[in-house]
């Protein structure tokens, strides 16, 4: 043993080690060295006292703990990992403490949900509706991202920062990613206030991590609720959703090796450990993915474009699909912006449509035939085709999510005012402290001249930061000379 480090505690190297790991893996790792400082308490051991007796009560402290059996095992055999690092680095003996993991006769894997077809209980509680129940609403949200996401795990999801979402693609600790689908963006939309660094309502920033193992058994004792409020008997443990999306693939007839490359990792007991996974594109596995997650929730409302006839008006439009569908404001999305226009010495506001008579529509597929024979001769929604039969056209959620940003970010409540300062000049770099460009800084580009004796406007050129260029008319009481 390396006399260099023989000071150094298997904790201290544990934390060190986790540091360094950049896989999935690094979660759970975070997990079990937690555990286990919590395990010694305010001992500190050597490595040398590492042996059979000291793993089993680590064990058995596990099991008063309440983790479930695949928990622990996960935890244990990150310990074993660890460890056997050490001793590759000569700080530790080489020992048979864990000799007992891993070797017990395998059990089958318990039945995941009681009765029918896999897929179909996923429906169920993806449908059913928990509005009046807040915490399994909740469950429900992480538990259909964590299906949608190939049954990413409770610890994953947790570690999920809003630094993870980068075009239009969901990047995972591992360092592959999915693509961000319509049923992730709802839910990361419904908790987008949550917490400045995380993007699911888990974790806030600041708070420590020690009580993540309770907090992962909060989560799946809510899970066996919500299936049994849903009218299904579930056995709920940390590979459920996991377990549930594979045999859900399975269902839908998707090749194992297509599975296999899906994954970043396989459950305990899982048969296709002994499949031989191929050389799947990269393009198909995603395809299977959102197909997956899409049949799950079959009946997902998207976005939809309609064009209106030059006589038609918004207001009559939204009136017939309110009154005769049901469809709520939030499901009608009209892009506009108001500009302001010098009429002899007065400024009037006039709103005009961002895309020239284009409103947006969220629905069923099923319910366009109707929705567009209602519509008459006021609008026509787009398909993919010229054919009269050719499928209506989807609108990509994620791309009209970044539109509606952008739009709204640059155009509401904006005032265009004459400014009055005579020293502006053209080239002059300027901040802006108000409205919702406060913060900006630009070049004026152009001035407006005065105009029997008035004033003139100043307009400044801005770069935004999510890149995109602005010519905006500032008020004079937001521009602050650099």
């Amino acid at each position: 043993m390396d006399s260099r480090h023989s000071a150094l505690s298997p904790l201290d190297f544990f934390h060190d080690e986790m540091e360094r790991i950049t896989t999935s893996d690094a979660a759970n790792c975070r997990w079990f060295v937690s555990s286990f400082g919590r395990f010694l308490g305010d001992r500190r051991i050597g490595f040398s006292d590492i042996d059979g007796e000291l793993v089993d009560s680590y064990r058995r402290y596990l099991v008063e703990e309440g983790l479930k059996a695949t928990t622990i095992r996960r935890y244990c055999e990150r310990f074993r990992s660890l460890y056997n690092k050490a001793v590759k680095r000569g700080l530790a003996p080489k020992s048979g403490a864990f000799d007992a993991i891993g070797t017990r006769k395998e059990r089958s894997a318990p039945e995941i949900v009681s009765g029918g077809g896999r897929l179909e209980a996923a429906r169920t509680v993806a449908s059913f509706d928990f509005a009046s129940q807040p915490l399994f609403e909740q469950t429900q949200a992480l538990f259909l991202f964590s299906l949608y996401a190939c049954g990413m795990s409770f610890a994953d999801m947790a570690s999920l920062r809003k630094s993870s979402v980068r075009g239009g693609r969901l990047m995972l600790a591992s360092g592959g990613s999915l693509p961000l689908l319509p049923g992730m963006i709802r839910i990361i939309s419904r908790y987008e206030g949550w917490d400045a660094d995380y993007l699911l309502p888990i974790l806030r920033s600041g708070m420590p991590v020690a009580d993540m193992a309770q907090r992962e058994r909060s989560y799946l004792h809510n899970v066996e609720g919500m299936f049994r409020r849903a009218g299904i008997t579930c056995a709920a443990d940390a590979d459920l959703s996991l377990r549930l999306w594979i045999e859900i693939a399975q269902e839908l007839k998707v090749p194992s090796e297509v599975i296999l490359a899906a994954l970043p990792e396989l459950p305990d007991n899982s048969p296709l450990r002994h499949v031989r996974g191929g050389d799947v594109g990269g393009d198909r596995v995603e395809g299977v993915v959102a197909m997956i997650a899409g049949s799950i929730k079959d009946c997902a409302e998207r976005w939809y474009a309609m064009r209106l006839r030059p006589d038609a008006s918004y207001e009559n439009v939204a009136a017939v699909l309110v009154n005769g569908f049901g469809m709520e404001s939030a499901a009608l999305y009209y892009p506009c912006e108001e500009i302001v226009k010098r009429v002899g010495r007065k400024l009037t506001t006039q709103t005009r449509s961002v895309i020239r008579n284009v409103v947006f529509l969220r629905t069923c597929r099923d319910r366009l035939p109707a929705l567009a024979k209602s519509l008459g001769g006021m609008a026509w929604i787009y398909r993919q085709g010229r054919s009269a039969d050719a499928d209506y056209a989807v609108v990509p959620e994620y791309e009209l999510y970044k539109f509606r940003t952008v739009v709204s970010r640059l155009t509401d409540d904006m005032d265009f005012m004459p400014a009055d300062r005579a020293e502006w000049s053209k080239g002059r770099s300027v901040r802006i402290t108000g409205g919702n460009l406060e913060g900006y800084e630009g070049r004026i580009v152009d001035m407006e001249p005065a105009r029997n004796g008035g004033r003139r406007e100043i307009i400044v050129r801005i770069t935004t930061d999510a890149g995109i260029k602005v010519i905006a008319e500032i008020p004079d009481i937001f521009i602050e000379a650099l």
